[in-house]
């Protein structure tokens, strides 16, 4: 062992070895998913960014650009040294390389470790909150930038699933104020009891920071207030914070901005008319979890028609929902091929397509009354095929999401 990384480790307040390993399949056999390479990448980043802020303050004008590049230098071989002491097994030992891959995923263990030796090295004593501004990954900013700021907060444990196995849950959501909590139980059960509240105290200053960012972050405004309502800290069963922000501008002050790629992977999901295809959007993280949590059980907004301003609501062309609509059908037919024994006839075995295709199309326009907050906003199995009708992007997301589900 690295005497020295190890007394770093300690000075950080962590032990000196994992219990587990940092990715791959723990020793329980279940794969290490909790924590996504996004989230590593970003925290490392701004770890750097720090030093090196801190390098261009303390140097001469003369030596700055060599102090920086040294300091920056030194910080990734601390971070590396003290991650690679405290990693067990040498298989599972992290290059710089690894840790700035967004494809990788990574244990809770991993993440405690990687968070307090960064917060370290950065000098920062906001560290956590801070590094919040690049907890957003570009997929899932590219997908929430157009809604609304109260959408984006009512639809956090979906969004939430794509960079990080964790449990929040929305308590309250209006036009100007969300009320979320976080729950850690899942978490804790996977670490150590001695970093426990390390892991409660770093990981609820990371997520107000996020949190409190998404107005920042998706539409240029300033950072929500943040008010603390519990705290696992001071005895509540989970953390619940309040955050609130002023007026947003509509998703058309957007629509017309282009999005500026911070990821060459990501594509221009655009149709020619302008417009954003929610059904493309969706398919951007192709590594989510089967698991995802559910949508809420109703939607918040009107789905087609006039807005509370007498504005025709037209975020999502028609041709998104067909396209869903079409998928739906072609899965049905395709399971159906896997399913059905040989010995049925043609003329049986059409029968039995077409009937099943109806039956999905019924269930998913139930679902979808079901999630609307007025009758206004039913639909029928022919209502659903309107050409001419435009949606929100509320109702896409509703269409696509129950449409997968059902197929």
């Amino acid at each position: 062992m690295d005497q020295q990384a190890a007394a770093k480790l300690i000075g950080f307040g962590l032990p000196t070895r994992m219990s587990d390993r940092p990715f791959g399949v723990g020793k329980d056999g279940k794969q290490l998913l909790r924590t996504k390479g996004s989230i590593v990448r970003s925290t490392v980043l701004y770890m750097l960014e720090s030093v090196e802020k801190n390098a261009m303050e303390d140097a001469r004008k003369s030596s700055r650009t060599a102090r920086i590049g040294k300091a920056r230098d030194a910080a990734s071989e601390v971070l590396l040294d003290c991650l690679n002491t405290a990693i067990d097994d040498p298989a599972y030992y992290v290059s710089m390389d690894y840790l700035l891959d967004e494809g990788n995923s990574y244990s809770v263990e991993f993440d405690v470790y990687l968070s307090k030796i960064c917060e370290g090295l950065s000098g920062d004593p906001d560290f956590h909150f801070n590094r919040g501004t690049r907890g957003i990954p570009d997929a899932v900013a590219f997908f929430a930038r157009p809604l609304p700021i109260s959408q984006v907060f009512n639809l956090l444990p979906r969004l939430s699933a794509k960079v990080a196995d964790v449990d929040l849950r929305v308590v309250q959501v209006k036009s100007n104020f969300a009320i979320i909590q976080w729950w850690a139980d899942k978490d804790i059960q996977h670490l150590p009891p001695d970093v426990h509240k390390v892991f409660i105290d770093y990981t609820g200053k990371y997520m107000q920071g996020v949190l409190g960012h998404i107005p920042t972050v998706l539409k240029n405004m300033p950072r929500a207030n943040v008010k603390e309502i519990k705290s696992i800290l001071r005895g509540d069963i989970c953390f619940e914070w309040e955050f609130s922000w002023g007026e947003s501008h509509s998703w058309l002050a957007f629509k017309n901005q282009p999005y500026e790629k911070k990821n060459d992977s990501l594509p221009t999901l655009k149709t020619a008319a302008g417009y954003y295809d929610v059904a493309a959007i969706l398919d951007i993280d192709t590594d989510i979890e089967k698991n995802l949590p559910p949508l809420p059980a109703r939607m918040m907004f009107i789905p087609f028609g006039m807005d509370e301003k007498g504005n025709l609501v037209k975020q999502s062309r028609s041709s998104s929902i067909l396209g869903a609509l079409e998928q739906l059908k072609v899965s049905v037919v395709e399971r159906l091929d896997r399913t059905l024994p040989g010995n049925v006839s043609a003329q049986e075995r059409s029968k039995i397509i077409e009937a099943a295709k109806s039956e999905a199309l019924e269930k998913l326009v139930e679902r979808l009354n079901a999630a609307a907050f007025d009758e206004r906003y039913y639909l029928t199995t022919e209502t659903i095929f309107d050409k001419n009708r435009y949606y929100s992007y509320e109702f896409a997301l509703f269409v696509n999401e129950y449409a997968s589900e059902i197929s």
